[in-house]
Parts: C-alpha cells; structure tokens; sequence
C-alpha cells in the first residue's frame, strides 16, 4: 500500500523561545536546568536545536539521543552530571521535536535521513567519535545510526529499547506478549499510526502527557498498550497524579512544547517505521554493518511494562547467541520504570561513565 504525504515542511514555532525563558523563571531551584541550545540548518534545510559542552581533555563526548514524547529536556540530569565530570555532551533535540524544524511529510522521519542529518551536527562540532547512547526511538535511531556510521561509534548503550539489526512487526511482538504476559506490549503502537493520532493528542494534551509520564507505569498494562486504550484515555481527557521524578513547572514545560510545536512530527517516528518507509536504504546496509563490534550495553527497568525486562534479556541473548551483539550486557535497574533516566538519572549516569573507561 502506497501513503500520501504532505511535502509541506514546518519549522520550529517562534513561542519556543518564550517557553524556555518562561520555564527558566518557574524551574523549581533544585532541578537540572539546561544549557542554552545551539542551532545548525542542515544540508536538509532543516534546523536542529541542540545542547553542546566540550569535554575537558581528552575525555570522550557522549551524543545523546531522546525518545517520544521527549526532547532533549529529559536528559537534563545526564548533561548536569556528565559534563560536571568532564565529559563532552552532544544532545540534539530530533527532527519533530523541541528547537528543531517540524516538517510534517512522513517520509522526512525516516532513520537513513536523520543521521546523515545529526552526523552534520557532529562534524560542525568536529567530533569524529562519539559513545551513542539512545533512549526509547532513540535507541532504534542510534542502532540505524551505528549501522550507517559504524566507525563513529567506540561504544553503544541502548537505555528502555533493544538493539535490534532487522525490522521488528508490531503484530508479531503483539501476538508474543499477550500470550506471554496477558497484554499486547505495543498495540498503541496502532493508534500512533493513525492519521488522527497527532490532532487527538493536540486536544488534549495534558491528558496525553499525563498517561505518558504516570506516577505508577502499570497502569500502562490496562490503559496504555492494549490496542485503542490510549486512544480511549486522551479523547476522555483522564489524568493521574506525577511521578516522583517530575515537578509541576517539568509538566507544564512538556504541556507548552506541545502546545507550540504539535505531534505530527513527533507520531511521524511511528508512521515511517510502521510504514517501512526507510526499506531500501536499510538495505543497503552491509551485512557486516549490522553486526554490533564495539561494546555494547542495554539499560533497562524492572517494571517497564512496555519494553520488558524479560524481552530485553532475552534480545540479548538473541544477539550474543546469533552474533550480531557479540559483546552486548544488561542491566536492569530494580524499580525503574520505562523513563530510567529520569527517575534513576544517577545510576544512568554511573553506567555511561563506566563506558569510558
């Protein structure tokens, strides 16, 4: 089946600005605050917002990829502490999201594009090698991103979302898990492929945020993956209390993102990949590429009820038994959730360190 897009681009809309100054006013004292973003137009013509610091000597520089519905706000902790350590930190807000252009054709969300277009920011920056470390679709990203740019990468960490070298199917995963674990881990997948997803989320907002971010990610089992619940939960504009890990001025700093930029862009990730938009170049990749060298570690939650723990040991083990993470290792933090790097930011910090070495 062929999908009609818009070629329409979009840009970064101009409350952005007004936004970050207004949440420098409303950050509670104690929270991480961000550096000030850069920016770069691409050869794309697209424009990236981004948070740079150079590393101190010789140091390594870790590229920081965020996930949905992220930006580069949710690494807030790992840039304070990182670069308070010495380390370099190249973290892009991706293509849909935050200080960077929103174009709304679905095939500009594609993995092949995008990191042609990051790997720019990087060789503006003149760094030639970078320890990637990926979140969410970040991680799916900096996977595409390694195979295309093997020699860039001297080590890999893929923090609530596995390597994987082939396309996975969302039916297939959704057959597994229900008979595994009594639900389908990604039948919201299905709605975030719909054309109407973005203008349900656009409604309301704090709603969707709000089943995003909950206070207890269980509740993601009855009201989250199963197939229309997210849908269901964000057209009855429910809400559930903060998790511990984010503050009134964090919410309304995402609800007012949204509010600027939309979801179009953001959904998009899901559409290009569920479309398989990105199919000949992926392949093109040469079999060795696919083929993880470097060392390689997932991070994972003991209570992440959409990647699970027990999928991602087993991916491992997939990997190390089949050869295409030959070197890769897990840790599952006790008690984290899907959002490890925000809840568990201290631990997260400790195991990219211990990349460095």
């Amino acid at each position: 089946m062929k999908f009609s897009v818009s070629s329409q681009r979009s840009t970064s809309h101009p409350l952005l600005l007004c936004i970050l100054a207004v949440f420098a006013l409303f950050a509670t004292a104690d929270a991480a605050t961000l550096p000030a973003l850069k920016t770069l137009k691409t050869t794309s013509g697209y424009k990236y917002g981004y948070v740079y610091k150079k590393a101190v000597g010789t140091k390594p520089t870790y590229l920081l990829l965020h996930g949905f519905p992220s930006s580069v706000f949710d690494w807030k902790y790992q840039i304070a502490e990182l670069t308070a350590a010495g380390y370099g930190v190249l973290a892009p807000d991706l293509l849909g999201y935050g200080g960077t252009d929103k174009p709304a054709a679905i095939e500009e969300y594609v993995y092949s594009k995008m990191a042609k277009q990051v790997k720019e920011i990087l060789d503006k920056e003149g760094l030639t090698q970078v320890i990637g470390v990926g979140h969410d679709w970040g991680s799916m990203f900096l996977g595409r991103f390694a195979n295309f740019y093997p020699t860039l990468f001297p080590s890999l960490v893929f923090i609530s979302v596995p390597y994987l070298p082939s396309q996975f199917s969302v039916e297939d995963i959704n057959t597994q898990t229900e008979a595994a674990f009594g639900y389908p881990t990604f039948g919201y997948m299905l709605t975030m492929n719909e054309s109407r997803a973005a203008g349900i989320f656009e409604k309301h907002p704090e709603s969707f945020l709000s089943i995003m971010y909950p206070q207890n990610s269980s509740i993601w089992i009855t009201d989250f993956c199963p197939l229309g619940k997210l849908r269901a939960w964000v057209e009855s504009d429910k809400r559930v209390a903060l998790p511990s890990y984010e503050s009134t001025a964090d919410r309304a700093y995402r609800v007012a993102l949204y509010k600027a930029g939309g979801f179009t862009g953001p959904t998009n990730w899901y559409k290009s990949y569920l479309r398989d938009l990105d199919a000949v170049a992926n392949a093109a990749i040469p079999a060795g590429n696919l083929i993880l060298k470097q060392p390689v570690l997932f991070i994972g939650g003991s209570v992440d009820y959409i990647t699970r723990p027990e999928v991602m040991q087993q991916i491992a083990g997939q990997g190390q038994a089949e050869g295409w993470a030959p070197t890769v290792e897990v840790n599952i933090l006790e008690g984290g959730s899907h959002w490890v790097v925000l809840e568990k930011h201290k631990e997260v910090t400790d195991l990219l360190i211990s990349r460095a070495t």
